[in-house]
């Protein structure tokens, strides 16, 4: 009789036991996931049938549900994330888990392709139904949403599994660095939170070049950006088109002096404004999506990198 030894455990063992850990966790989540859709999808239909009967504008209702599917984003970094280098530490059960047979890199490996892998399909699924959500906006009378708005923007589904994948990855790897779980929870949430903030605030508008458009003065003012456009920057600017910047030249209508005589006095040939059109909002949605993969890679890597290093020392 021969007796068949292994020497090495594979990638299906490492998956395996993720799948053992975290089992009952990704099952209690996927299950609340597909209710929160459903439900999501039986409200959007409510809401569109009875929407001559209510008085708050519906498609505004519709807006705010489509952006739950960040909550999950949000969950994914704080409670599956955050936790899952940070207990090893705190139970002392890394000392189980990393032993001769199987690496802390490796370990790591198995369950950041488990817990990832679900991370972003559920993601996509709540992207799924938030723009199936948002479809129905048109029936309800309303011709066009603003496609820039945080909540609109965001609840595309590339949108959403960025977001997901940047979080998990973010709380893997201040887990990794403070070894608490408590701590790196908060730092996780704070983090995904305040990244999101500055990309929607102060990112997503310079993406690309914006359009200008402009308007030398007359008697009836034009809008200078569509409704559904994204607004960067707006002024005076000369003859040529230049924006003059922000000048105090007292042309508020006092002293009698009307304003746009002061403004011509001063050079000003009319008004510009500089915004991204709605024709870019995939593209700018695919852009985004690509840096929160990018981020997740590089937390992933130094959370790897930082585990192989306290092994050494």
């Amino acid at each position: 009789m021969t007796t068949v030894t292994k020497t090495r455990v594979g990638g299906g063992d490492l998956l395996w036991v993720a799948w053992r850990t975290h089992r009952t966790s990704i099952l209690v989540t996927s299950g609340l996931v597909a209710l929160a859709a459903v439900g999501m999808a039986v409200v959007s239909r409510y809401f569109v049938a009875w929407a001559s009967s209510l008085n708050y504008p519906t498609y505004r209702v519709l807006e705010q549900f489509s952006s739950i599917g960040l909550l999950f984003a949000l969950a994914a970094g704080m409670f599956w994330g955050a936790p899952l280098v940070a207990r090893e530490y705190e139970l002392r059960t890394h000392l189980l888990a990393w032993g001769q047979d199987v690496s802390a890199s490796r370990w790591l490996a198995g369950q950041v392709a488990l817990l990832g892998a679900v991370t972003a399909c559920l993601a996509a699924l709540a992207g799924v139904v938030s723009g199936v959500m948002l479809e129905r906006v048109p029936k309800m009378g309303v011709d066009t949403i603003r496609v820039f708005e945080r909540n609109v923007f965001e609840a595309a589904p590339q949108v959403q599994v960025g977001c997901a994948l940047f979080a998990f990855a973010l709380g893997v790897a201040v887990g990794a660095l403070t070894r608490r779980t408590l701590p790196a929870m908060a730092i996780t949430g704070i983090g995904f939170l305040g990244v999101g903030e500055v990309l929607a605030r102060w990112g997503r508008e310079h993406y690309l070049p914006p359009v200008r458009s402009f308007e030398a003065w007359s008697p009836v003012h034009h809008p200078l950006v569509p409704f559904t456009a994204l607004p960067v920057d707006s002024g005076y600017a000369d003859a040529n088109g230049v924006p003059m910047g922000d000048q105090d030249w007292g042309c508020g209508g006092r002293n009698g002096i009307e304003p746009v005589e002061c403004l011509r006095a001063h050079g000003a040939a009319g008004r510009y404004a500089d915004y991204q059109p709605a024709e870019r909002v995939e593209l700018f949605r695919w852009i985004e999506s690509g840096i929160f993969l990018v981020l997740a890679a590089g937390l992933l890597l130094l959370a790897w990198y930082w585990l192989r290093r306290a092994r050494r020392v």
